[in-house]
């Protein structure tokens, strides 16, 4: 059953996940704000200073991607049909709170939950690389010059993950092994369909059919959309700074 089906419940849904998904980011501050990004790096100050100083800025890159992936999801690449739609926003629910019960706090499962679309992003990153060496191999195109362009490129998207790495691991590490797997495979099926969902912008895009149907919704839900992910991202950066100072 699609939107047009059961418009009611479509539109709950999409509501659903926008708010929820809103609250990640301001959830996901107050968790990071009182961690020492520089602890146990290295002894010197200047180090201390400078990783910390990369950490805040991957940081501040991340909100960006995140606001764009989530405005791209919401607006214009959220499931059509209501399986799928209920699926991606239960998914969702099922991992915070999975998240909350093994980690006994909801601003580290608001930030496994941000981190988590990082995660989805640089995974289409990934992918979208080896498709086009792939395709170069194939055609016996492929140059030391692409290479060295993919391995540049590979190192620049992973890059945020691997400088938040750290305050996902603080957190997940306090978990009892049988939750810490538990969690782990919700965090896998949930990075899957969200991969699944923003990677038809660059490899495995819908037809055209389906895509003036994208583009309806992609009419209706632009205004609300922007206007809430962008509250989300200002009250994250007030809260950091709030503690910050």
């Amino acid at each position: 059953m699609n939107r047009t089906q059961a418009p009611s419940i479509y539109r709950f849904l999409k509501w659903v996940w926008l708010l929820s998904q809103s609250m990640m980011a301001p959830l996901a501050a107050i968790y990071v704000a009182p961690l020492n990004l520089g602890e146990g790096v290295s002894t010197s100050e200047f180090l201390v200073m400078l990783w910390t100083g990369l950490a805040y800025a991957a940081g501040v890159v991340y909100l960006i991607l995140w606001l764009m992936a989530e405005a791209l999801l919401l607006m214009c690449r959220f499931p059509l049909e209501r399986a799928a739609a209920l699926k991606l926003v239960v998914g969702s629910l099922v991992q915070f709170a999975a998240l909350v019960w093994a980690g006994d706090s909801p601003f580290f499962a608001a930030y496994v939950s941000v981190y988590l679309t990082l995660t989805a992003l640089w995974g289409c990153a990934i992918l979208l690389l080896a498709k086009v060496g792939l395709e170069k191999y194939r055609s016996r195109q492929l140059s030391g010059r692409f290479v060295a362009l993919a391995l540049l490129a590979f190192l620049m998207a992973s890059l945020p993950p691997g400088l938040l790495f750290p305050l996902l691991w603080a957190g997940y590490r306090e978990m009892e092994w049988l939750s810490q797997l538990l969690c782990g495979v919700v965090l896998l099926v949930n990075v899957g369909l969200i991969m699944r969902n923003l990677i038809d912008f660059s490899i495995w895009g819908r037809n055209d059919t389906v895509r003036l149907e994208y583009d309806k919704e992609w009419e209706s839900w632009a205004g609300p959309t922007i206007i809430v992910l962008i509250l989300s991202v200002v009250t994250a950066v007030v809260f950091v700074g709030v503690a910050s100072a």
